[in-house]
C-alpha cells in the first residue's frame, strides 16, 4: 500500500479503495480499518492457493 487510499494486494487477490465511500469493497461490504481489509486479502489469497492445490491433486 503506497498511500492510505490505495487499493490493497495479496498475491492474486486485489480490494479496490472506493474513494466515494472512503473504504475498501470487500464482498459487498466497505471497510474503512486497512489492517482489518489486509487480513481479509491475506484470508482470502490463503482459501484461493489452498482450493487451488486441492484442484491440482483431483487431476
Amino acid at each position: 500500500m503506497q498511500e492510505p487510499s490505495s487499493d490493497i494486494t495479496v498475491g492474486d487477490v486485489t480490494l479496490e479503495y472506493n474513494h466515494q465511500l472512503r473504504g475498501w469493497n470487500c464482498g459487498g461490504r466497505v471497510i474503512k480499518n486497512p489492517l482489518t481489509v489486509q487480513r481479509i486479502a491475506e484470508r482470502l489469497h490463503t482459501r484461493n492457493t489452498n482450493l487451488e492445490g486441492q484442484q491440482d491433486e483431483q487431476r
